[in-house]
């Protein structure tokens, strides 16, 4: 289902953006890039896929590589 795809990649890059806003806040850290927030959602939708069914994770990875 493409919507869950579509879910799944949005939580990613709102965790992503909170988890840095958090760092700059709190832990004094430069503001990072683009590519190192994409790099960020892709490493959190893997993570993620090793807790879905098999076929799902397969192609939340590929969409991955496809990033």
């Amino acid at each position: 289902n493409i919507a869950r795809h579509i879910q799944i990649g949005i939580g990613a890059s709102l965790w992503v953006i909170w988890n840095c806003r958090n760092d700059m806040i709190f832990n004094s850290k430069n503001f990072i890039n683009f590519l190192q927030a994409i790099y960020r959602v892709t490493a959190w939708i893997r993570t993620w896929s090793l807790l879905t069914r098999a076929d799902f994770g397969k192609l939340l990875v590929t969409g991955c590589n496809s990033w």
